[in-house]
């Protein structure tokens, strides 16, 4: 793997249990979880909107199409 995966792959898992952990210890669930991440993908597309000077709808497009390609991975394994 590179570098630039390896660092994407530590990061991703310490963000993730950054959010779920602290709702699951307030005993939220799935929808506290999916609030949360919504905000967070919000604010994340809003940056790349804007400091790429492109539209929303592209960035969200861009996202969606990465999630989806990376759950059909995990799902082939």
């Amino acid at each position: 793997m590179s570098d630039a995966t390896d660092l994407h792959n530590k990061l991703a898992g310490k963000i993730v249990r950054s959010i779920v952990e602290p709702i699951l210890e307030q005993g939220g669930q799935r929808t506290a979880i999916l609030v949360l991440a919504e905000s967070v993908m919000t604010g994340v597309v809003e940056f790349c909107a804007r400091n790429d000077d492109v539209s929303r709808t592209v960035v969200a497009e861009q996202l969606f199409d990465g999630v989806r390609r990376r759950l059909e991975e995990i799902v082939a394994r």
